[in-house]
C-alpha cells in the first residue's frame, strides 16, 4: 500500500481528487471536532497544566484516504518558569482552553481546489522531518513544509544576539522580537515602524533590508545545493501564510513570479518544477497581505461635507 505523508505546519497538497477551481467564500466550512488522547499517561505526554493532549483529525477519502497531512500548530514557546506558568492558562498550554471545534482552511482544507506547522510548528518540522520519515515504510512518500519556521540567528538593532540568548530557553518571533526586541529599543524609537512598516524611515528600511540580506545569505547553500528542496520567500509583513485561505490560495493571494504559495508548494510537492522563488525587496510586492493593526476610527466633524 502506497502512503503519502506531508509533515508540516500548514502546507499545500492536492491529496484528494481534483475538482474545478472555486472561490473560498463559495465553499462550506470544514469544522473538525477535538479528540483527547486518553492514554497519554503511558508516555507522560501531558500539557503544561497536566491536562490531556488533544488533536483535530479529519480523515481522507477517495484517492486521498491513505494520505496524511500533519500540521504542527504555531504559537511560540515559553522559556522560563514564569512564562510557562502564564502559558499553562491559555490554549497554547492547556486543552482546557483549547477549541473543541476547529475550522480547517488553507492547506488543511479538504477541497483540493483550495488546499494544496507554521512558526513554532515550522521549526518542529525542520527538526523532526527525517526522524519521522524513518518510522514509516520505505514506500511512503514524505515531504515536509515549514511555514514561517526559519528563525535567523542574527543581530538585533543593538548588535546583540537576542534570538540566540532566547533559544537557550526557546525562541521568539522575527522582526518584532528578534531584529527589534523590546530590550533593544527601550525608548520605543521603532514603535511606529513595528506597528506599520509603511511608517518606517529610510534608515529603518535599510536596517530591515540588511536583515533580509543576512537571511538570504544564510539560505544560499540550500538555494544552490539542494535538488529536491524548495523555497517561497516573499517580502510581506506576515507570519504563517498557509493557514489562511486568502494568503494560501485565492484570487488575490500573494504571488512571487506570478505563483501563489499553494501553486509553488504544489509544483514542489509533485516535482513538476524546481521551486526556489525569492521576492524582490520590500516594498515592491503589491500582492502582499501585510499584517497591519487597524487604526482606531477617526471622529469627523458632523457638519463637514462627506467625501464622494
Amino acid at each position: 500500500m502506497n502512503v503519502t505523508v506531508v509533515l508540516g505546519i500548514v502546507v499545500l497538497l492536492h491529496l484528494v481528487s481534483v475538482v474545478p477551481w472555486r472561490v473560498c467564500s463559495q465553499r462550506q466550512r470544514l469544522i473538525v471536532k477535538r479528540t483527547l488522547v486518553q492514554k497519554a499517561s503511558a508516555t507522560s505526554a501531558f500539557c503544561l497544566d497536566g491536562s490531556l493532549p488533544a488533536y483535530h483529525l479529519h480523515r481522507g477519502f477517495g484517492a486521498g484516504q491513505n494520505n496524511w497531512l500533519l500540521q504542527f500548530e504555531g504559537g511560540g514557546w515559553c522559556n522560563d518558569l514564569k512564562s510557562c506558568l502564564d502559558r499553562a492558562s491559555t490554549r497554547r498550554g492547556s486543552t482546557h482552553y483549547m477549541s473543541k471545534l476547529e475550522v480547517f482552511s488553507g492547506i488543511l482544507s479538504n477541497d483540493s481546489s483550495l488546499n494544496p506547522g507554521c512558526s513554532a510548528g515550522g521549526l518542529a518540522t525542520f527538526h523532526h522531518c527525517d526522524n519521522f520519515a524513518e518510522h514509516l515504510s520505505s514506500n511512503a512518500n514524505v515531504k515536509c513544509l515549514s511555514d514561517a519556521g526559519f528563525f535567523l540567528d542574527g543581530r538585533d538593532i543593538n548588535s546583540k544576539y537576542t534570538a540566540r540568548n532566547f533559544f537557550k530557553g526557546v525562541v521568539e518571533l522575527q522582526f518584532t522580537n528578534i531584529l527589534v526586541p523590546p530590550s533593544a529599543d527601550i525608548k520605543g524609537v521603532w514603535k511606529e515602524c513595528k506597528k506599520d512598516p509603511a511608517t518606517c524611515t529610510p534608515d529603518e528600511i535599510n536596517i530591515l533590508q540588511g536583515f533580509r540580506h543576512d537571511m538570504l545569505e544564510t539560505l544560499k547553500p540550500f538555494l544552490i545545493n539542494s535538488e529536491s528542496g524548495g523555497m517561497f520567500i516573499n517580502s510581506c509583513f506576515a507570519h504563517c501564510q498557509s493557514e489562511s485561505q486568502d494568503t494560501w490560495f485565492a484570487n488575490d493571494s500573494p504571488r512571487v513570479n506570478d505563483k501563489t504559495i499553494a501553486e509553488a508548494v504544489g509544483d514542489w510537492y509533485f516535482s513538476r518544477n524546481k521551486i526556489k522563488e525569492i521576492d524582490c525587496a520590500y516594498p515592491c510586492d503589491k500582492t502582499c497581505h501585510n499584517l497591519i493593526p487597524k487604526k482606531p476610527p477617526q471622529h469627523h466633524d458632523t457638519h463637514s461635507n462627506p467625501i464622494p
